[in-house]
């Protein structure tokens, strides 16, 4: 059974600062995660509203990639029924 909640909207500030070539983002390439930080200096993008009751500050993303030619070795950190 789903159940149908309505939240305002997400408000999303200073993301357009950030930027690998203003130098306000940098990328890290892990082999098997790329990961993407913000510099810490007086730019800051911030996430709030939706179904959030506190600002939140974008620090640093990662993503995960696999190798499906060997059996998808790596990858997501989660799984939904078993897959990731």
């Amino acid at each position: 059974m789903y159940r149908y909640q309505e939240f305002r909207p997400f408000i999303l500030q200073g993301h357009d600062t950030l930027s690998i070539k203003q130098g306000t983002l940098y990328a890290q390439n892990k082999g098997d995660t790329l990961k993407l930080n913000a510099v810490m200096n007086n730019t800051r993008a911030l996430l709030s509203g939706g179904p959030l009751n506190v600002e939140y500050e974008f620090v640093e993303m990662h993503f995960h990639w696999g190798n499906f030619e060997q059996g998808l070795v790596g990858g997501s950190e989660h799984s939904i029924d078993g897959h990731k």
